[in-house]
């Protein structure tokens, strides 16, 4: 027999799941849902990558400079990279089928509704058929 090495096979490499790509689109309604919640002082549910758990409460701060969402409940303070957000939805749609069926933006679909009322008000015309 040959001088054959036998050694112990190395363990391959382990790498860090990388987050999920999402496209500018979809950064902008994420961005547009963070503001509005804010704005309206909403109670959400946010889906973060790299968590095990949803994080839910109010948003008190969207800092810019470090690009952390600030969401507060019963007192607590949780710091979310903007990055890592994949969901927000309203706590009432997880439980709501035909909210949730939705994927939770009820309040997008209402605010398209209220935009199209308001144009039907100001335009009725638009509503009769020329064909």
């Amino acid at each position: 027999m040959e001088n054959e090495a036998i050694g112990v096979p190395k363990p391959g490499k382990k790498y860090a799941q990388k987050r999920p790509t999402r496209d500018e689109f979809e950064l902008e309604e994420l961005g547009n849902q963070l503001s509005e919640a804010k704005a309206e002082d909403s109670e959400i549910l946010l889906t973060v990558w790299g968590m095990d758990e949803p994080v839910r409460g109010r948003i008190t701060e969207m800092d810019s400079r470090t690009g952390k969402i600030h969401v507060q409940r019963h007192g607590e303070t949780t710091k979310v990279p903007f990055m890592n957000i994949m969901k927000v939805e309203s706590p009432g749609s997880i439980f709501h089928p035909q909210i949730a069926h939705n994927g939770g933006n009820f309040r997008l679909f209402l605010k398209v509704l209220r935009r199209a009322i308001t144009g039907i008000e100001k335009r009725p015309e638009a509503l009769i058929h020329k064909g």
